[in-house]
């Protein structure tokens, strides 16, 4: 089972991951900013015990939750 977790990069976005993974369970962050995805998801993992993957991707752009949806089909999530 994984969370998808919206505007993951920072603040309430990056605090509900935290505490998500914090509960053991799996997450994937969504956000436009790679570094700051890519920092979160390395935190993440050598901090909990669960699996963790981001997109980068803006929600706002046309074609964005099919692109989400296929990205979680390709990655079997």
């Amino acid at each position: 089972m994984y969370a998808l977790i919206t505007g993951a990069s920072k603040g309430i976005g990056k605090m509900i991951a935290e505490q998500l993974a914090k509960k053991n369970i799996n997450v994937l962050l969504l956000a436009r900013s790679e570094e700051l995805l890519k920092e979160n998801v390395t935190s993440i993992k050598e901090k909990y015990e669960v699996e963790a993957d981001y997109l980068v991707i803006d929600l706002s752009a046309d074609g964005a939750a099919k692109k989400v949806y296929e990205w979680c089909v390709e990655k079997k999530y």
